[in-house]
């Protein structure tokens, strides 16, 4: 079994997950109105493909 190079060190606060604010996000945030339309687009776009081939 590795032993991680970050064993026994300090933990980089880059590192840390700040849980109460994720989990805020999470219930909170909603995904941009571009990033939908662009994977709504994709999808159908490979449906149209299935169809045609």
């Amino acid at each position: 079994m590795n032993v991680s190079p970050l064993a026994r060190n300090p933990v980089e606060e880059l590192l840390l997950v700040h849980i109460p604010r994720l989990v805020s996000a999470y219930y909170t945030e909603t995904p941009m109105r571009r990033l939908l339309e662009e994977a709504q687009a994709m999808v159908s776009a490979a449906l149209a493909d299935q169809e045609g081939g």
